[in-house]
């Protein structure tokens, strides 16, 4: 088995040995071009040669240079012009060098130190000794040269491939690449030393020589101090660049791996599906149907102070009479009330000083006769401007409905008793009792609805619709008329409520609605409720509520799935993976810095989350 090798013109010794190590056949022919530059000295051959003893492994060169196959056979490497015809000897006896060994290496003989440099360098070298005057005829020999002939060339061939290396090869090599080489040289040795005739300077010490050399070349090449000065600042210069240049790839690679990074908000498609729902609440509930519902009843009680308004004295009294009421609206009774106020036309208020129910119309002979009653009457203020004569008075209470011309009444004598004589001193009128009852009830309602949600347990709901205060009873601790700066006005009153779970609710509605054409695994939530009608029973203690609400479907989505398919795509590419999620609607890039238009490679730069609502 062989294997060809063709060397690059700047190939270095290096790569050359480098391909004979991996090479896996024992012959290895290397082409030369003209000029290679591992063949300008003889130390590279003998490094070849060294390394292809150490494989076990058969070198051949293959140059037309004479020079370059001299060098090669001083080296002890085979060398041919051409691989022409010797390819198919090789292969036709590969199976026979398979089934061999290749014979041990022969043991390196000891190097005499002083003299293991004696062949080394190119042909172009010669001992100085040896040589002959310029004008004598003889070729100048190289130092180490040792003329080839077809014999120890095939002992050459038998010392390094041993007793086991084919015998037609080893015929065939001594025959044609030996000779050759050794023609190839010897020409090329005549040219040199027909040269070297003309030259005077081959017995000047090469020593010596170099020595003058390098003077001469440092002497001509010293830079004058301008051109120092220059070559000084060019070198400053692409340092200088040099720096700069790398801080800015610094500052990339730092960028490319730091940097970037992006946000990725999903956005999922959200369904909104609208419930409208009927159900029963009962306290005791007997069906599956109903939903349970407790009652809160309770009896509240509440008392506020109030500044006394109005005036009274020791010596002043109110004025007093009798007036008549009379009803001509219709035929049904009127019930008025005590305290209710009648009004003259000059403004001066008056009040019944007891209840009494006006009749209604009725008829005499044909004739409609207003119903007509008799009421004592006080003045609302002491003062002798009540002590009125006979008058005409209206109900301010029904004053802007049609009963304000219909009730009415009159006096038919004189008011008596009214007087402002004695010092005046703070009183009760009937305007504060009537606003303290006013404002204590509306207060009492106010903390019924803070008493009810004090009573609610966790997840129950109390509407406004299903609350009900009953006023039991309301008292003034003092009357009209008694002097005092304050007084207290007392409420009682009956509470109840029917407050339910919504979390009942919530559930009825998730049984009750169908959610066939949402994934299993979608997150369903009761977006909002609405009571829109709320009938309560307070005797059965029972509820009928018309429910609507909007429930929203969020499906799932695999973020982390998501996240490895968008790593390192931009903004099309994106696209392209999102039409695979029928559940995600959009995706939101926040990329930071700004001017990123790709998803970073690395995933711990990519920050993946649902949108928030």
């Amino acid at each position: 088995m062989h294997q060809t090798f063709y060397i690059e013109v700047d190939e270095e010794i290096s790569s050359v040995i480098d391909r004979l190590k991996k090479s896996m056949a024992l012959d290895n022919y290397f082409v030369v071009p003209k000029r290679a530059i591992f063949l300008q000295s003889i130390v590279n051959l003998k490094l070849l040669k060294r390394e292809a003893e150490k494989a076990r492994k058969h070198v051949i060169l293959v140059t037309q240079e004479e020079v370059v196959a001299a060098m090669a056979v001083r080296s002890g490497v085979d060398v041919r012009s051409s691989i022409e015809g010797l390819d198919k000897i090789l292969d036709a006896e590969l199976e026979a060098v398979k089934t061999k060994e290749l014979p041990a290496m022969p043991k390196k003989e000891s190097i005499n130190k002083s003299g293991r440099l004696s062949n080394v360098g190119t042909n172009d070298f010669f001992d100085v000794r040896q040589s002959k005057d310029v004008g004598d005829s003889q070729a100048i020999e190289p130092v180490g040269y040792k003329k080839i002939t077809k014999v120890n060339a095939q002992e050459r061939f038998e010392q390094h491939a041993g007793p086991d290396f084919p015998q037609q090869k080893k015929e065939y090599l001594a025959k044609d690449i030996y000779p050759r080489a050794v023609r190839d040289s010897s020409a090329q040795l005549d040219r040199q030393n027909q040269g070297k005739k003309e030259l005077n300077f081959q017995k000047l010490d090469l020593e010596k020589e170099k020595t003058l050399e390098r003077m001469y070349s440092k002497k001509q090449s010293a830079p004058s101090p301008e051109n120092k000065q220059i070559s000084n600042g060019k070198t400053k210069n692409f340092f200088f660049v040099f720096i700069i240049f790398s801080l800015f790839l610094l500052a990339g690679v730092a960028g490319y791996l730091y940097i970037p990074s992006v946000a990725i908000i999903i956005k999922p498609k959200v369904q909104l599906i609208k419930v409208d729902l009927d159900t029963n609440l009962k306290q005791n509930p007997q069906t599956e149907d109903a939903l349970p519902l407790r009652v809160i009843d309770r009896q509240e009680q509440l008392t506020l102070q109030y500044a006394a308004t109005g005036k009274s004295s020791t010596s002043g009294k109110k004025a007093q009479g009798v007036i008549v009421l009379y009803n001509e609206f219709d035929n049904q009774p009127q019930t008025l009330v005590a305290t209710t106020r009648v009004q003259t036309e000059d403004g001066k208020i008056f009040r019944l000083l007891k209840t009494v129910v006006i009749p209604g119309l009725s008829v005499i002979g044909g004739q409609s006769k207003p119903g007509a009653i008799s009421v004592e009457v006080i003045a609302d203020q002491p003062g002798a401007d009540y002590n009125l004569q006979a008058s005409d008075f209206k109900i301010p209470g029904f004053q802007g409905s049609p009963k304000y011309t219909k009730f009415y009444a009159k006096s038919s004598v004189a008011f008596t008793g009214g007087t402002t004589d004695g010092d005046a001193s703070a009183g009760i009128s009937q305007n504060d009792l009537d606003s303290a009852k006013q404002k204590t009830e509306l207060a009492l309602k106010e903390k019924v609805a803070e008493i009810i949600k004090g009573q609610l347990q966790v997840g129950e709901v109390a509407l406004l619709e299903a609350e009900k205060v009953t006023l039991d009873k309301s008292s003034a601790n003092a009357k009209v008329g008694d002097v005092a700066q304050a007084f207290d006005y007392t409420v009682t009153a009956k509470v109840q409520a029917l407050v339910f779970a919504q979390t009942d609710i919530e559930k009825l509605i998730e049984k009750t609605t169908q959610f066939s054409e949402q994934p299993k695994d979608a997150v369903k939530n009761i977006k909002s409720l609405e009571y829109v009608s709320v009938e309560p029973s307070f005797e059965d203690n029972a509820l009928v509520l018309k429910v609507h609400g909007e429930i929203e479907v969020t499906p799932k989505v695999d973020l982390e799935l998501f996240k490895r398919e968008a790593l390192g795509k931009n903004e099309s590419e994106l696209l392209m993976i999102l039409k695979k999620y029928q559940n995600i609607e959009n995706a939101n890039l926040l990329f930071s810095p700004t001017f990123i238009t790709r998803i970073p490679q690395f995933p711990n730069r990519v920050s993946i989350e649902l949108e928030k609502k």
